[in-house]
């Protein structure tokens, strides 16, 4: 199941964001700059930052990450990317149905 959280400097936790979950991603939800996006494909864990997002941020998005899966039973070879916006791979990109295509 796909699951995205957004991290919440304030409260330092990671807040669902529910209508994504279950769902296709969508590209949409990548589009606040200054976001930083927890992604759980099952076997694939990432960490989105947005360009602008604050460096406090960022750190904070990271340890919430590992805490996260640390604490779920994931098998040993589970992948943990930490990505920065604009220079997703191509393993991030092919998560989302709406991915800009930006070569044409």
């Amino acid at each position: 199941m796909n699951l995205v959280w957004s991290v919440n400097e304030e409260t330092c936790e990671l807040i669902p964001i529910e209508e994504f979950w279950g769902q296709p991603m969508k590209y949409d939800v990548l589009m606040d700059d200054r976001r930083v996006l927890v992604f759980d494909f099952g076997a694939e864990v990432y960490v989105w930052n947005g360009k602008n997002a604050p460096f406090p941020k960022r750190r904070l998005g990271l340890k919430l990450a590992k805490d996260m899966i640390s604490g779920e039973n994931r098998p040993d070879w589970h992948l943990f990317g930490r990505i920065n916006q604009n220079m997703e791979t191509v393993l991030f990109r092919e998560k989302f149905l709406s991915w800009p295509d930006k070569s044409r």
